[in-house]
């Protein structure tokens, strides 16, 4: 496995793994560890059909954001209680997403391919798109 992403606190770490190369069908582990200990609190197995991004996860506001597209012309947004490795929300899009996330504690952004920036809000999952200016 290849670690793809990183994202931590001062206690924690949320490291993706993938079996496969990126931007390829293929496997995602998610772990989350204890930095004090090393040991893995939780961990997910999650199966991208479609593509599998750099940089995939973040974290913010407790939840451990997963995102992947799951289809030449969708994508999916997974978030996850960090402590419990619940599964809080998951958000579908009908746009592929190309970029991992970048959040700003009540919003996470990610790219995608149609030259808009996906905004999803982390407590709820709703998601608006923003348009990046034509050249």
């Amino acid at each position: 496995n290849s670690i793809v992403g990183i994202a931590g606190d001062a206690d924690h770490l949320l490291v993706a793994a993938y079996d496969d190369y990126v931007l390829q069908p293929g496997n995602a582990t998610l772990e989350w560890i204890s930095a004090a200990t090393g040991k893995t609190i939780w961990s997910k197995n999650i199966a991208a059909g479609y593509m599998l991004l750099p940089s995939p996860v973040a974290l913010v506001r407790g939840l451990a954001i997963f995102v992947m597209s799951d289809s030449p012309n969708t994508g999916v947004v997974e978030a996850f209680d960090a402590e419990t490795g619940r599964q809080k929300w998951i958000a579908h899009t009908d746009r592929r997403l190309t970029d991992g996330p970048v959040c700003d504690g009540r919003h996470c952004y990610i790219g995608s391919v149609s030259r808009e920036v996906l905004e999803i809000d982390v407590s709820s999952g709703a998601q608006s798109w923003l348009s990046l200016p034509k050249e």
